[in-house]
């Protein structure tokens, strides 16, 4: 019965502090995003590619360096698939379809080059490796 008080006491406490967090994040974002923006060099902030409007491919992808970070991107507002197998192929066609810009992570070399010659910005590597 104790257990099930701290699990209740627990899931209480969530529901009541999870908004108030959201709303502070929202409320900080434009300084974080200052503060941030004022921390980034000129040199690391230079886009990658071309950059694309919403609706717009990138025409070129950008090389990764195995030795470091992936390159940053020069797409803004836009989704990530991790994945382009069965069901990513599916969400990148609907993306397409949609004109949304994405990004795509892929470990597979094959697929990777597709979708490069398709025009669409990838990042090569395992998402659930930590490296």
């Amino acid at each position: 019965e104790q257990g099930r008080d701290l699990v209740l006491a627990g899931a209480i406490l969530s529901i009541v502090l999870n908004p108030l967090m959201f709303l502070a994040v929202d409320w900080m974002r434009p300084w974080l995003e200052r503060r941030a923006g004022k921390a980034a060099s000129l040199d690391e902030a230079k886009p990658i590619g071309p950059a694309t409007e919403p609706g717009q491919l990138a025409s070129v992808a950008a090389p990764v360096k195995e030795d470091g970070p992936p390159p940053r991107t020069a797409l803004r507002g836009h989704s990530i698939l991790v994945g382009y197998g069965r069901v990513g192929s599916l969400v990148g066609a609907s993306l397409k379809e949609a004109a949304l810009p994405f990004l795509v992570i892929e470990d597979a070399d094959k697929t990777l080059a597709k979708l490069r010659d398709d025009g669409i910005e990838t990042v090569s590597g395992n998402a659930a490796s930590s490296e």
